[in-house]
């Protein structure tokens, strides 16, 4: 249960840093590509 929950918390972290700062995961870059992608078919 701790374990999860702690997962939980450190992506909301990341996602907080994301917004607000220049440290990027791969996940996020790769989530990046794929949401310009999808913006730039519509």
């Amino acid at each position: 249960m701790e374990d999860d929950y702690g997962r939980d918390d450190q992506q909301s972290d990341s996602g907080s840093e994301k917004d607000g700062g220049p440290q990027l995961t791969p996940m996020d870059r790769l989530f990046q590509h794929v949401v310009s992608d999808k913006l730039g078919e519509r």
